[in-house]
């Protein structure tokens, strides 16, 4: 049985995992701009110490990725099995964060990369909140 809101929340959670994905092209690019040796392959850390600022932030900038990915992808399975559970449909809000979210992770990895804090902050704090807001829909949907 289909809900309503379904589509925005397993949109939600393609789009970020392709977002993880997407993070590695910048930190490709950074590596491989400074040569690869096998020393690198058996050390590959120690590469990271030779790259420009912006592959650093971008190695940064990835495993942010994967943490945000690591928290949002809970809140998502836990609202789609919330509203399995209750048969209710998921909160517009909720829904609305879930279309957000990626797209906030996309801006915080650009503004990372491309070393704008301000702009980098906000955009991860509208990931966060966002994340925390489909908990908080989800919760309050199974109490």
């Amino acid at each position: 049985m289909k809900m309503v809101f379904e589509r925005p929340f397993v949109f939600s959670l393609v789009s970020s995992a392709l977002i993880v994905f997407l993070t590695i092209i910048p930190l490709a690019i950074a590596r491989y701009s400074k040569g690869l040796n096998l020393d690198d392959i058996r050390n590959p850390r120690i590469l990271t110490t030779r790259m420009p600022m912006w592959g650093k932030r971008s190695v940064w900038a990835h495993q942010n990725s994967l943490e945000a990915f690591l928290l949002h992808s809970p809140a998502i399975i836990l609202t789609l099995l919330a509203s399995i559970e209750t048969g209710h449909t998921m909160s517009v809000l909720s829904a609305q964060a879930a279309i957000l979210h990626p797209l906030f992770r996309l801006l915080y990895n650009f503004f990372y990369i491309f070393n704008k804090p301000i702009f980098r902050a906000l955009f991860w704090g509208g990931g966060i909140l966002s994340t925390a807001v489909i908990y908080s829909e989800a919760i309050k949907d199974l109490v």
